[in-house]
């Protein structure tokens, strides 16, 4: 049995183990561990690793006489240890021949600290508009300095196409090399399926299904002839030219398609060189508007006296008109004729101009008043000369 005080002096290095008892019997036991203090010291001195690789070291020196053995926290058990990165590292030296032990505690600094390079990549609005961008972001207690492989020397280039783009990073002696990569936009792409006109003397049945893939959906549609859907209904034989603007605002242009004639004889338009394609037949509903029918599709401004203008519709019916605001286009959308009280009199030139307007297929947007009433009426006018 030992002491049964509280305390307990003149100890020698050793494990001692208290024993509680109160005075219901119940025990609790503690044991606690007396050292001896060291009789020698510890110092170390560091090397600072360099550009973040293991190259730091550490040089012990244990001041006193003894068996020592050394425990790092690396697992080495040498004296000095090299090698290291920067951190923190931490030694037990123990002397076999009295027992004693002293740990010390040293940090591994960094010099030219390891440089982070990040890189917010943007890649191009549109295909080949060279808009892309990289915004480079380096962390580094020194003042860098910076080398791209398409010569620039900024952090942030710009103006960039697809491609790779490596930069190289230095300072204080440390270098960082990045790769980046802009991928380029897919150009939009247009199937067509056609289907040839027919016609039943009054109107063509053409149709275009269009189906657009890669850019940026949604997309954006604008015809030569003024339409604005994916698709084409109601048209006549020819060519048709689609824009197709994709989310990001790029414009792609153009996608043609053709029209065929299905080769019916009715489909001639232009009823034998004369105001053809109707006028032969209809007349106006209660109201006095233009039924099918009634309306021209062509005329021959050629001079020679016989359907050198377009009458829109034969002159009886005109006359029950208040009003008639008429606009033509040309297939690319350009007006070639606007008259807001348009009096059956276009001669087919261009605009206010002398110059006559080409052969070909032009589309009227004719918005009849009558009555305070208002109708419109789209449709196309064929020139021949």
């Amino acid at each position: 049995h030992g002491p049964s005080s509280e305390v307990i002096r003149d100890l020698s290095p050793g494990s001692y183990t208290a024993i509680v008892t109160d005075d219901s019997t119940c025990k609790r036991i503690k044991t606690f561990e007396v050292i001896s203090k060291a009789d020698f010291e510890l110092s170390a001195t560091a090397t600072a690793s360099l550009c973040g690789a293991e190259t730091g070291s550490i040089n012990l020196t244990v001041n006193g006489s003894g068996d020592f053995v050394y425990e790092w926290n690396t697992g080495a058990n040498t004296q000095d240890i090299n090698g290291l990165d920067a951190g923190f590292y931490t030694v037990k030296v123990t002397d076999l021949q009295t027992g004693c032990e002293d740990i010390l505690s040293v940090t591994v600094s960094d010099i030219g600290a390891p440089i982070v390079v990040t890189g917010d990549v943007n890649e191009e609005t549109c295909p080949r508009d060279e808009s892309g961008s990289i915004d480079l972001t380096i962390i580094s207690g020194i003042p860098p300095t910076v080398s791209w492989n398409n010569g620039d020397t900024t952090e942030d280039i710009e103006n960039l196409g697809p491609g790779i783009y490596v930069v190289e990073v230095t300072a204080g002696g440390c270098t960082a090399v990045e790769q980046f990569e802009l991928v380029a936009r897919e150009n939009v792409e247009v199937a067509f399926v056609s289907t040839a006109s027919t016609c039943d003397s009054t109107m063509f049945d053409g149709a275009v299904d269009a189906t657009v893939t890669e850019g940026r959906a949604p997309y954006t549609y604008e015809w030569d002839n003024g339409v604005t859907t994916e698709d084409l209904e109601n048209v006549g034989p020819g060519d048709y030219a689609l824009t197709v603007t994709d989310f990001n605002g790029c414009a792609y242009a153009p996608f043609v398609v053709t029209v065929d004639d299905s080769g019916v004889d009715t489909c001639d338009t232009n009823g034998g060189g004369g105001n053809g394609g109707g006028g032969t037949g209809g007349g106006t509903d209660d109201d006095g508007f233009p039924e099918d029918g009634t309306i021209y599709n062509g005329f021959t401004p050629n001079g020679d006296g016989t359907n050198d203008v377009w009458k829109f519709v034969d002159d009886d019916i005109f006359e029950n008109f208040d009003n008639v605001e008429m606009l033509v286009v040309n297939r690319f959308g350009t007006m070639v004729m606007e008259d807001n009280n348009y009096q059956n009199d276009w001669d087919g030139t261009y605009r206010d101009s002398n110059e006559p307007c080409l052969e070909g297929t032009y589309f009227y947007t004719a918005t009849i008043t009558i009555d305070g009433k208002e109708r419109e009426y789209k449709g196309f006018v064929v020139i021949e000369r």
